[in-house]
């Protein structure tokens, strides 16, 4: 078996940057992730459905600076279900802390995410 965790990211670089370190370190607490890898990487702009709602939610600012991002974490060992969404809640928590404020309609950080465990051939 091997597990994953994925978010895919719309924010600028800078943030970005900012949620992969916050992950790193969420995910350096669990030793279950001792043999995991974080992959992170800036995504082509297939889609500008992001672009789009964002640029609604910011009238007069260019979302130029912004873009699409994928950080994975990726295991080839186990790891325990409830791990992985404790990993992935935190993050999540983070990042409407650090990003999101007391505010429901203006989200800095549009984030999606998935974790799992699959068997391997």
């Amino acid at each position: 078996m091997s597990s994953h965790l994925v978010f895919q990211l719309y924010c600028t670089p800078v943030e970005a940057d900012a949620v992969r370190s916050a992950l790193v370190s969420e995910v350096a607490t669990f030793a279950e992730f001792g043999d995991a890898r974080i992959e992170f990487a800036q995504e082509a702009e297939a889609d500008y459905e992001m672009h789009l709602s964002w640029a609604a939610q910011h009238p007069g600012e260019d979302p130029a600076d912004r873009g699409y991002f994928l950080l994975q974490v990726q295991s080839a060992t186990d790891i325990p279900e409830s791990v992985l969404r404790e990993v992935e809640s935190a993050l999540w928590e983070w990042i409407d802390s650090t990003y999101h404020g007391d505010s429901d309609e203006v989200v800095e950080v549009h984030v999606a995410s998935h974790a799992g465990t699959k068997f391997v051939d």
